[in-house]
């Protein structure tokens, strides 16, 4: 499956297809995986498929960091075939591709690198560290500002979240600071908390706000980012990766008249809820972003406007009421007033013909309502490649039960269209409904027969529940005789 959460990163991620790798990415499955992570104390593993676009587009990044570490007698990368070990896939939770864990000492811990070779290399070498270092001069501090956001630990005594978050810490270097001058030349002397440092800022969350991991790991991500961060295949994971999955955008070519009054605002809006939600510029200019403008419904040749993007489950979009102002806006969106932009596509005219229907925002509360046998929908995205390789067998199964009238195959892309009360998580997403309501999210293997035994579980129960109401009836006949 292919998780919504992670939605804008691969839009981008796995356009363009290469080899799978070999060579120095060793090929591990059920017979040697043990054995392989208890041999080197740290393991990069890639869990594949091999039809998988992100997957190949990872290759030759993945194949140039394991030759990196061939000769390291502690360090290896290595991949596994997750659609022929499939109890290692199982066993280690493997819900999309790739699914990239890093076993270190023999304990896993998810990847959440960029997927560059540089970028994979920085990132083994730092979690291989200790998980908190002692910068003591000014040039460890520029070496390491110059590639890493720098995270240091401000206090007397050992802090239980701070350390948490170090061990849990993704491409950040997260550190304490010795040296006193260097201490008062950043403007740390005497402040206590968690300060960020990136190449052109210092920002200190104080302890006594440090109340929560979840409060630290949102400053930290927060300010980590630029104010502005404009998107693109390069930064699309540092944005969309951390924890803070509130978005707001601006969308607009910034030669309009207009681009700039608004941008202002929102930068404005952004300063003063850094933390809480990732100011994003998407140029129509810019190569890749037409999906983001078809998936966000705002076309490329708008005048320039904003929306807020929730990804925290599944995506919810959000518009400005008529003239209304970034800051107004924001505020309502936090205080829950804020109008959800529902996009539907038009519904086509030959909707209802074959053996699958198609259904848009419009029409899917009404079908499935008014439906008096069950509704079995597939929620998808055309350029999702999980839902391409599912395709076929979906046409299998809803020609096979055309004929059976307590069941109707349906389809819904998801991209296109948005719905007030079903949560899709991943694509595909199938899910039976019956009167309107939803029974069961199916979350089994994709294959025919599995999902067959699925749809027969309710249909023979619907049939049985069919034969007890006619024997009923004949029972009611037969005593009225």
């Amino acid at each position: 499956m292919f998780s919504t959460r992670v939605f804008l990163v691969c839009l981008l991620i796995g356009v363009s297809l290469a080899e799978e790798e070999s060579g120095a990415v060793n090929v591990l499955t059920e017979e040697n995986f043990e054995e392989f992570i208890k041999k080197y104390d740290f393991v990069l593993v890639k869990f594949y498929a091999p039809w998988c676009g992100h997957c190949k587009a990872m290759a030759p990044a993945f194949e140039g960091a394991a030759n990196s570490f061939k000769d390291s007698e502690d360090t290896r990368l290595a991949k596994v075939d997750a659609t022929v070990q499939q109890s290692l896939a199982a066993k280690y939770e493997v819900r999309g591709y790739p699914t990239i864990l890093f076993f270190k000492n023999g304990v896993p811990l998810q990847y959440t690198g960029p997927r560059d070779e540089q970028g994979i290399v920085s990132w083994v070498n730092t979690k291989k560290g200790p998980a908190v270092i002692d910068i003591d001069s000014e040039e460890a501090l520029n070496d390491n500002r110059n590639q890493f956001v720098i995270v240091v630990g401000l206090f007397e005594n050992k802090n239980e979240i701070f350390e948490k978050l170090a061990e849990e810490n993704d491409n950040k270097i997260f550190a304490t600071i010795s040296n006193k001058d260097l201490l008062e030349k950043l403007d740390l002397v005497s402040k206590s908390g968690i300060a960020v440092i990136t190449k052109t800022e210092v920002n200190v969350l104080p302890e006594s706000e440090i109340t929560s991991e979840n409060i630290a790991a949102r400053f930290i991500h927060g300010h980590s980012l630029s104010l502005i961060n404009e998107f693109s295949e390069t930064s699309a994971q540092q944005i969309f990766g951390g924890v803070i999955h509130e978005f707001l955008f601006v969308l607009g070519s910034k030669s309009n008249d207009n681009f700039e009054g608004i941008f202002e605002q929102c930068e404005s809006v952004a300063r003063e809820n850094r933390g809480k939600l990732v100011l994003v510029y998407v140029s129509p200019e810019s190569p890749g972003t037409e999906r983001i403008y078809d998936f966000i419904g705002v076309p490329r040749d708008t005048q320039p406007t904003f929306r807020i993007l929730n990804l925290s489950e599944t995506p919810k979009k959000y518009k400005p009421a008529e003239n209304q102002s970034v800051a107004d806006f924001v505020l309502a969106y936090f205080e829950n007033r804020a109008i959800r932009d529902l996009k539907t596509e038009t519904l086509p005219a030959d909707w209802k013909d074959g053996n699958i229907k198609y259904l848009v925002g419009s029409n899917f509360v009404s079908f499935i309502s008014s439906n008096s046998g069950y509704v079995f929908v597939k929620f998808y995205a055309p350029w999702c490649g999980h839902c391409k390789q599912f395709a076929p067998v979906w046409e299998e199964l809803a020609s096979k039960f055309a004929s059976n009238e307590n069941i109707v195959f349906a389809k819904l892309d998801s991209t296109s269209n948005d719905l007030e009360n079903v949560t899709v998580d991943s694509f595909p997403t199938l899910k039976l409904f019956k009167n309107g309501q939803e029974i069961e999210t199916y979350s089994g293997d994709r294959s025919a027969a599995d999902v067959e035994k699925f749809i027969n579980k309710y249909i023979n129960a619907a049939n049985e529940e069919d034969q007890s109401i006619e024997n009923e009836d004949d029972e009611k006949v037969h005593e009225e005789l």
